[in-house]
Order: C-alpha cells, then structure tokens, then sequence
C-alpha cells in the first residue's frame, strides 16, 4: 500500500508513539522479519492458533511492569491513526477497563467480528464471522481487531480462552465475553 508492506504500517505507528512491541510472526516468517529487519522484537506463534493465541504466546514476553497492552492486526492496521491509538490508550487507562475495542458501524460488515450487545446496551460479546447466526449476520456493527487489555486481565482469564473446533483458533474477541461473565469493565472507541 502506497508503495509500503502493509506490516510495515503499524511498527512505524508503534515506533513514532514509542511503544515497545512485538511483532508476531508465524505464518510467512521469512518474509517478515526479511522486510522488518533485526530491530524488532518477533514471537513466535505456535501454529496457525489464531488471533487469541498470537496474544497468549507474547504474554510471557511482555516486561514485568507492563499494565495494558495495545493489540492490532497486521494487516489492516494502516487504518489508524497516532490520535486514534492515543484516544484508545486514554479511554482504557481511564476507564481501567479490562477490554477496550475500537468498534464501528459498517454497510459491508462481512468478514468481521460483530458487536454483541446485552439489553443494557453494553457490549456483551463480539462473535466472529465464522461463528454467527443468519440473525447476527444482519449486525452492521464490528470490532475492527483493535484493542487494548489490562495483563493483569489477560494473565488472570487465559487459561477461559478456548479453541473452537470448528477452526482449531484461539479467537481474541472471545476476551470481551470472558470479560462480561467475569464483570469486568469493557469499554468502547468508537
């Protein structure tokens, strides 16, 4: 895009908000630490474990003071801007929120994970496209794959994340209903 890999976008975001990161690598790792070079951090996914277990392999890695941790797809993550990374970190840290997604609403919503909404309004899941009923199908409303969560969070619920059979994946949105049913706090950017 633009003359960039698309891998290249969010450590250059990352880079100038002088965030230290990891880039997780699995699939194409060859290619991608080719194009980043030596001076990036890469983990290694075990196998294809999908999105929820690219998290859960770079939580030992992650420094013993670290409180909140940023995550975003590689691959479309050229959408987001230094204030709108800025926006989600302050609304997370303030709300002290265990979960916080980026959510938007959409006219072509195919491809990603809908926003689940209890009848107080509040997010009460988010159901990937794989996994939705006819009904949920109709949602406009997604999560675009960005999001921030508190580690002691993620260090607490890991063990609540589970692989779905149909696709043997680790799903990361599966986070905000494990955070519902925990009452935890999930907030939004919208």
């Amino acid at each position: 895009l633009k003359g960039k890999a698309r891998i290249e976008y969010p450590v250059d975001l990352l880079n100038k908000l002088q965030i230290n990161f990891y880039v997780v690598v699995g699939y194409k790792k060859e290619e991608i630490t080719k194009k980043l070079g030596e001076n990036v951090a890469y983990v290694q996914q075990k196998g294809p474990s999908g999105t929820g277990g690219a998290v859960l392999a770079v939580l030992p890695y992650l420094f013993p003071k670290t409180t909140d941790v940023l995550v975003m797809f590689g691959d479309h993550s050229f959408f987001y801007s230094l204030d709108l990374i800025k926006k989600m970190l302050l609304v997370h840290q303030k709300n002290r929120s265990s979960v916080t997604a980026l959510v938007v609403k959409t006219k072509f919503p195919s491809g990603y994970g809908r926003v689940i909404r209890g009848k107080d309004g509040t997010i009460s899941a988010i159901t990937e496209e794989k996994n939705l009923t006819s009904e949920q199908k109709k949602i406009s409303e997604v999560a675009t794959g960005l999001y921030c969560f508190a580690v002691e969070f993620l260090r607490k619920y890991k063990d609540k994340l589970r692989k779905h059979s149909s696709t043997g994946e680790y799903y990361l949105s599966d986070f905000v209903e494990i955070a519902k049913n925990a009452g935890q706090t999930i907030s939004e950017v919208n």
